[in-house]
């Protein structure tokens, strides 16, 4: 099935997300979890959208990233935080990583990307927020 979700995005569903349990819906979590980050996903892309460069260039409480990084920042890691979920969702161990990794992989990711603009991170979002829905939506409880 295809339909456009409230992103104005046009997604494919599968035709069969829904299963049933004695009766119930056991996929009913999973379609309110993405509803919420569905909804979380639009609430960060119309804060980015109304971002003047004055808010963009400011910096965040803790004087580290400006405000346009963080919210690049988010929307670059939706796609591998996806993919990561569903490996674990999957039976995959969760990766291995430090702290110290993670922050240097940050550090790296804040230099490379100081001066991004709002419109690269519209795109990053459109472009990754109907997958991590779609994810969501999948998810199934275990046998």
């Amino acid at each position: 099935m295809v339909e456009t979700n409230s992103l104005g995005l046009t997604v494919t569903l599968r035709s069969s997300h829904t299963e049933q349990e004695g009766g119930s819906n056991v996929s009913t979590r999973a379609e309110d979890l993405a509803t919420k980050v569905e909804q979380s996903l639009k609430d960060l892309l119309a804060a980015v959208e109304a971002s003047t460069p004055e808010q963009c260039a400011a910096r965040c409480s803790d004087g580290e990233w400006t405000q346009g990084f963080s919210a690049y920042h988010a929307a670059m890691n939706i796609g591998p935080i996806t993919q990561t979920v569903k490996g674990v969702a999957d039976g995959q161990p969760f990766p291995g990583m430090s702290m110290e990794s993670i922050d240097a992989d940050n550090a790296v990711q804040a230099t490379e990307h100081a001066g991004c603009t709002v419109s690269e991170t519209v795109d990053l979002l459109k472009d990754s927020a109907p997958a991590a829905v779609s994810m969501v939506r999948s998810l199934r409880r275990s046998a």
